[in-house]
């Protein structure tokens, strides 16, 4: 089965950005800062992740054909994260090495497409660092939390909803205790049948921040 281009381009994205931080694993040198030093129990970071939303819809043809415009969905999305590291680093010397991350943060959505619209809320995340390399951290996330939203969708209400997700992504060095960070996150925004209607907006997010440690 061929994807359309806009599909492949995203399946090419989302594979660069899990892939990288292994290339730059084999290709550092040894002199360069450790990244790794940032990542312990009681380690503390702030800053913020700015992404782009893209709508899809999954299931039966009859529920992609009946929620279309919920796949129509064209976001902006800005996070202020603090994280606190949770753990030290666990594994022992296996290539799995990592640590475990808690976030706050804050969600703020702003709807393009189809309608303009708005949301708003906060959640948390919890994180685990794969602590292979000195010069890249790569990590997997899950998200909770909730919003108000206003986007006129038609086949999800207005109102409050949980916005739950899971991700993938990697700091990359750019300072002794600064980091740009990339990552792709699929997240869910319904309200557990408190409103009808409760069709559930799915979106990949395409994220990147910066990020500071002390």
């Amino acid at each position: 089965m061929r994807l359309p281009t806009e599909n492949r381009v995203r399946f090419i994205l989302a594979l660069a950005l899990l892939f990288a931080p292994f290339a730059a694993a084999r290709a550092e040198g040894p002199a360069a800062p450790d990244i790794r030093d940032n990542f312990h129990k009681g380690a503390k970071h702030i800053g913020a992740t700015v992404g782009y939303g893209h709508g899809f819809r999954f299931g039966s043809d009859r529920d992609k054909q009946l929620s279309a415009i919920l796949g129509e969905v064209r976001s902006a999305t800005l996070i202020p994260r603090f994280g606190y590291g949770f753990t030290d680093p666990i594994g022992g010397d296996s290539f799995l090495r990592g640590n475990v991350d808690m976030l706050f943060e804050l969600a703020f959505l702003f709807d393009a497409e189809p309608h303009f619209g708005f949301g708003g809320g906060g959640g948390t995340s919890l994180r685990y660092n794969f602590l292979f390399s000195r010069f890249a951290v790569p990590y997997v996330e899950a998200n909770l939390g909730v919003l108000g939203i206003d986007f006129d969708l038609g086949r999800q209400a207005d109102g409050f909803a949980f916005n739950v997700g899971a991700g993938a992504g990697s700091h990359w060095r750019i300072g002794e205790r600064t980091t740009l960070t990339t990552e792709i996150r699929w997240q869910h925004i319904s309200n557990a049948n408190t409103k009808s209607p409760n069709d559930g907006i799915n979106a990949m997010q395409f994220m990147v921040g910066i990020y500071r440690f002390f």
